[in-house]
């Protein structure tokens, strides 16, 4: 059986193996942890996307009551005269529905940019080796 010789040139094939295995687990151990930050990233998104969602539909619920009683007290109060206090209740009642349909619409848009985010982090969870582009700011 022939013997094994170790020689430096060995010596060195070997530390230069050990030292690609050791830097791919590095690697693969920082793209898991990235890849899971970015997944917690992505369901922080989610939640506020949802939660702007059910503000919006709030909003809008809101606004279009107070336009439809708006409405009815202006049907109600048709064939008489209307008094001051029946007027100055329309116009708070429309002038409500006005400001919750703009709330509703920066829900809205909120919403939808929550949506993009989550979207952008899933896709960085999927390859977290890719580089990710700043997030753009929030709408007003």
């Amino acid at each position: 059986m022939p013997r094994f010789r170790f020689t430096v040139r060995r010596a060195m094939v070997a530390v230069a193996i050990t030292s690609l295995v050791l830097a791919l687990i590095a690697w693969d151990l920082r793209l898991q942890r990235l890849s899971a930050e970015y997944r917690r990233t992505a369901a922080r998104m989610g939640a506020s996307e949802a939660a702007c969602r059910a503000a919006e539909e709030h909003w809008c619920n809101s606004s279009r009551t107070d336009q439809l009683l708006a409405e009815a007290q202006v049907k109600a109060a048709a064939g008489f005269e209307p008094l001051g206090d029946v007027r100055f209740k329309t116009e708070a009642l429309k002038s409500t529905a006005v400001k919750g349909r703009e709330i509703a619409d920066q829900k809205g848009k909120l919403a939808d940019h929550f949506g993009t985010m989550r979207v952008k982090y899933q896709s960085a969870a999927r390859y977290p080796w890719r580089s990710l582009a700043p997030d753009p700011p929030e709408p007003k």
